[in-house]
């Protein structure tokens, strides 16, 4: 029997085995070699790995790539002329499928998204600044070469220059123009940005003639990325105000500023400049969702939101907010009219229903995934509320795209 040779197999093995971060070896005809964490008939895409062989052609051996989204993040490394890492994907914060699905559906197809969320799921949620070090970990311990975090984190944002259309001696001539034109036209966007009309933002900037309004045409590359660089700072900041926790904000401003490079051309400057007012405003009115008067409610539905995936009763509640279980109960009825655990079941049917219709994940795993006690569990309840068992809620609502709120 001829036994294959895995290049790098035990670094790999043992780094996985200290870290649990997801790992795929490929080779340059796009071929999985290897993968952590192991899910069953479950394998990295060959058309994401052919991309990510492009990417890697030029790039030379044990110099990383880092890559981030407003919800997870990876890395890219070439570890020989034939051979290639992915490390991640990863995310800072834990995520509902309906989250995870909202940022990457226009990037994803249905089982990609699948995928990547199971292995998302199976890893352990930690900083970009974490990851970076882990990079430098895996460097280190595969080619015995130090790097430091920031070299790794600085591959996220660096400039080719085939990138620019114009020299940088043009570049460094550039200077903003008519800023308190565009700080004024941009107020009127924050203020949608921190009140959640996400309509008015589309109107806005679907309106022919886009600079003309800002009294401002860029009239170069570089100019357009010093203004993209000021209004995702003014979006970023404007959606702390509004509450936004910095562990979303900053790393979803992380992820527009690594996109300045692509920016080219005004079309693309106002069209980045869209996705990022669109991004923040939709983390606001998702951050209100879980907000209300009572300081205890919100704290309530911020934990019920992230440990969505678990086990949750009203003992988890009152240790988070350090009150009694009779506290806890007393806000929720006076608010909700609802006891504490018919809430989270909602919460968590509500959670199903939208991987009923946007995901390929069975009911079993969809039980697992919630923490339900059993599948049956689980489709006694979802009958309950929405009439109708979960295969035959899938069966009608899939096609549509448009469940049942």
């Amino acid at each position: 029997m001829i036994t294959t040779h895995i290049p790098f197999e035990s670094e790999l093995h043992l780094f996985h085995q200290a870290t649990k971060l997801p790992i795929c070896l490929f080779n340059t005809t796009s071929n999985t070699l290897l993968q952590y964490p192991l899910i069953e008939a479950a394998t990295c895409s060959p058309i994401t790995l052919t991309q990510c062989c492009n990417i890697l052609a030029n790039s030379p051996v044990f110099f990383p790539l880092l890559f981030a989204s407003d919800s997870f993040f990876f890395a890219l490394i070439k570890a020989d002329p034939f051979t290639n890492i992915m490390l991640g994907p990863v995310a800072s914060v834990p995520l509902t499928y309906k989250e995870f699905y909202e940022s990457n559906k226009s990037d994803c197809n249905s089982d990609d998204l699948t995928l990547l969320y199971r292995i998302i799921q199976q890893s352990p949620h930690i900083s970009l600044s974490q990851f970076a070090g882990n990079i430098c970990l895996l460097i280190k311990l595969i080619e015995g070469k130090s790097i430091s975090i920031q070299d790794v984190l600085s591959s996220q944002r660096e400039i080719p220059k085939q990138h620019y259309s114009i020299s940088e001696s043009e570049i460094s001539e550039y200077s903003y123009t008519s800023v308190n034109e565009v700080m004024s036209f941009q107020k009127t966007i924050l203020y949608h940005i921190q009140n959640g009309h996400i309509n008015e933002i589309k109107r806005i900037f679907q309106e022919p003639n886009f600079f003309n309004n800002m009294e401002l045409i860029p009239s170069s590359v570089g100019e357009c990325h010093k203004i993209f660089f000021v209004y995702a700072t003014l979006c970023c900041v404007t959606a702390i105000e509004e509450g936004l926790d910095t562990k979303r904000a900053f790393p979803l401003f992380d992820t527009y500023i690594s996109k300045i490079p692509s920016i080219t051309s005004q079309t693309e400057l106002s069209e980045l400049c869209m996705s990022i007012s669109l991004e923040y405003c939709q983390q606001i009115i998702r951050l209100r969702e879980y907000q209300s008067d009572s300081p205890v409610i919100t704290q309530c539905l911020q934990y019920i939101h992230e440990h969505i995936h678990s086990k949750i009763t009203v003992d988890d509640l009152a240790t988070h907010c350090n009150l009694s279980k009779r506290s806890i109960t007393r806000h929720f009825t006076a608010y909700y009219h609802t006891s504490v655990s018919e809430y989270i079941l909602n919460e968590k049917l509500k959670e199903a229903a939208f991987l009923l219709t946007n995901s390929c994940f069975s009911l079993t795993e969809i039980s697992h995934q919630l923490a339900f006690s059993s599948q049956s569990h689980l489709s006694v309840a979802f009958k309950k509320k929405y009439f109708y068992t979960p295969q035959q809620y899938r069966d009608k609502y899939k096609s549509h795209k448009k469940p049942i709120s």
